[in-house]
């Protein structure tokens, strides 16, 4: 998806607060994070499908980060949306306010867009965005047109704008980026491997594959937005639909949402709307 900011169109989102107020770590989405005294749980999130037919304006839906339980932060409105306390987010063993800097798509309420870092601490934003701001926090992928690999953070530690859970390198599995090329369009790539044989590992991206394609598309700096199921979209007036499935390692293994549907549910879905038009939060 390429777009242009004077288009008109604008940048809402449809999110699940269930799922921002579950627990990670007490209530996954998959079994393979079941750990003594948990009970894994279906993520409340809603598929890119859902999304659709429960917020019927939007002319374009993909996944704004990784679909987590709000791993990143959040602005809607200029206001922060964070996890309450207690809940956890992942790899967290306790609950914390947020005190790092993050790396931000925004757009801003006339329209601009930009890809900054914004200093957050003890939950409050240093410099706050005015109202009407939309924002999501994801890792760099490019930055100054130069690849930023992405790393796993260490034990124990809650991933920020350096640090997110893809090994990265040659690891193959859908994709996903969004990113801001010379000349100011903003481009959105999601490579999702061959949806005809999603058993087919060979035939999946690698990081290195989604950067190259970035980089033809003269993008400068791009945010990484979630691989395997996370990566879902749709684009209207084409009717292209993109599923990025979670390839199950074993039955088990699977994110479930509904009983033999294995797309994952994402907390938050960005929605491209015409200038003037909502998406409702739910």
């Amino acid at each position: 998806m390429i777009w242009h900011p004077s288009a008109g169109l604008r940048l809402r989102f449809v999110i699940s607060f269930p799922a921002i107020e579950r627990d990670f770590v007490t209530t996954p989405g998959a079994r393979r994070y079941e750990r003594p005294g948990t009970r894994a749980a279906p993520h409340p999130g809603y598929t890119v499908r859902e999304a659709v037919e429960r917020f019927p304006e939007g002319l374009a839906y993909f996944n704004a980060g990784e679909m987590g339980l709000l791993n990143f932060p959040l602005f809607l409105d200029g206001q922060l949306v964070t996890k309450p306390q207690p809940a956890r987010s992942l790899r967290q063993r306790r609950w914390a306010p947020l005190n790092d800097d993050y790396s931000f798509f925004i757009q801003h309420n006339d329209g601009r867009v930009e890809i900054r870092d914004l200093a957050i601490r003890a939950n409050e934003l240093v410099q706050p965005l005015s109202q009407g701001a939309n924002a999501f926090s994801a890792p760099y992928i490019v930055r100054d047109s130069q690849h930023v690999p992405l790393v796993n953070p260490p034990s124990g530690q809650p991933p920020n704008a350096r640090q997110v859970l893809f090994p990265g390198g040659q690891t193959r599995a859908p994709i996903s980026a969004l990113g801001l090329a010379l000349g100011g369009d903003v481009v959105r790539v999601s490579l999702i491997g061959d949806l005809e044989r999603p058993d087919a590992i060979d035939r999946l991206p690698t990081e290195h594959d989604l950067v190259d394609i970035l980089t033809s598309l003269n993008v400068t700096d791009a945010l990484y937005t979630g691989a395997s199921g996370d990566v879902q979209y749709y684009d209207r007036p084409t009717g292209t639909l993109g599923i990025g499935r979670e390839r199950a390692k074993s039955p088990d293994a699977q994110w479930l949402l509904r009983d033999g549907q294995t797309e994952r549910g994402l907390t938050v879905i960005a929605v491209l709307v015409a200038q003037g038009g909502r998406s409702r939060d739910a």
